[in-house]
């Protein structure tokens, strides 16, 4: 080994519980080191293609498998995963990049945009042209929460299974485990097609235009609005990563464990917000639906929602539509409508019983 294979290689008691899933599997190993995991995945896969860009390691890796007796059935390739993806292919890509050396313990959350060469998200498309059957080998201070938006981003979202990986009862790292959902694929391709072209035909705000500088209203010192601005937390979770509503917002959105809730009642499903606002439901619907169109008559709400899926890493699952849910509705097609309309304002709940007509802009 070298100095890097020291700290980097995988324990091979982890190299085999993660070699074990891919049994019979042609399986990519994309920085695969001084052949830990490589060695693990020729004993019980079909075929293996070891890659990296260093020659040292790629000999360390090739002496390494004569020990263990696999050599014969590896393919071992010196040169840069990102610039080989287009010409590869196989059932399982294995994702253990340099993770930044032994300080990445130090930091209290690790970020997939710490991984080298590359930040996570990039690797991670690469690979997705590949294969979606993903493994991805992580510290264990790794962000949870970053993992899970890969799988969202993917249309259609992947599954994901997340494994403590442990030597001696200790946790060392975490293993993602991506693969495609058989079931969700096929409800996907004969769902959304006449969804997105339903959608290219509209009036769409492109996410490219999208404004800098609109800011939430509401702010910390407005006395008359303090209360909102305590619950900024029970609205979005994210709201200091650059949550931005107008004032509307601050009372007429779905406070994030309501939409959570309420999105798993259409997981997989092709969602139509149709009075989507600052994005509260659609950023939900967005994790795990198979499609969603986001529909709002104001221009500058399309604007914070759309600022705002991006920050729950969502924008590019939605559909922004700029127009009334009324006049587009003959061209609308879905699984599920979510209504949730302007109530009149704070002002309803000085009224016994709230009616249905007394919605916004029409009567429910």
């Amino acid at each position: 080994m070298d100095e890097e294979g020291w700290y980097s290689v995988t324990p091979e008691e982890i190299a085999i519980k993660q070699a074990q899933r891919c049994r019979g599997k042609v399986v990519i190993d994309c920085f695969s080191g001084v052949g830990g995991n490589t060695i693990q995945f020729a004993k019980v896969c079909s075929s293996v293609v070891a890659i990296d860009i260093d020659p040292m390691k790629t000999a360390f890796a090739m002496n390494n498998a004569k020990v263990y007796g696999v050599a014969n059935r590896i393919d071992f390739v010196t040169g840069d995963f990102m610039q080989l993806a287009p010409c590869l292919k196989g059932d399982v890509l294995f994702l253990s990049p340099p993770w930044g050396g032994p300080t990445y313990s130090k930091v209290e959350s690790y970020k997939l945009d710490m991984l080298l060469p590359r930040d996570g998200y990039s690797l991670f498309q690469t690979a997705l042209s590949i294969t979606p059957n993903i493994i991805m080998f992580l510290p264990k201070n790794v962000d949870l929460a970053q993992l899970e938006e890969l799988a969202w981003l993917s249309s259609p979202p992947l599954t994901l299974e997340i494994e403590e990986s442990c030597v001696g009862g200790e946790i060392k790292a975490i293993t993602a485990y991506f693969k495609s959902n058989p079931t969700l694929s096929s409800r996907v391709d004969s769902l959304t097609h006449e969804s997105h072209n339903m959608t290219k035909s509209m009036k769409l705000k492109k996410r490219s235009r999208l404004k800098k500088g609109i800011k939430s209203t509401i702010k910390k010192e407005n006395g008359s609005s303090h209360k909102y601005w305590i619950q900024r937390y029970d609205l979005f979770s994210r709201y200091d990563q650059g949550i931005e509503m107008d004032e509307e917002g601050w009372y007429s959105v779905t406070p994030e464990v309501i939409a959570i809730k309420q999105a798993q009642r259409c997981r997989g499903k092709v969602v139509i917000d149709c009075f989507s606002g600052v994005g509260g439901n659609t950023i939900q619907f967005a994790k795990v639906c198979s499609s969603v169109v986001a529909i709002d008559i104001d221009p500058v709400k399309v604007e914070l929602a759309m600022n705002n899926a991006m920050v729950y890493g969502v924008a590019n699952c939605v559909d922004f539509v700029i127009g009334d849910f009324i006049q587009l509705a003959p061209s609308l097609k879905g699984d599920v409508v979510f209504l949730s309309p302007p109530w009149g304002g704070p002002m309803y709940r000085d009224v016994e019983s709230y009616k249905l007509e007394m919605l916004q802009p029409r009567d429910g």
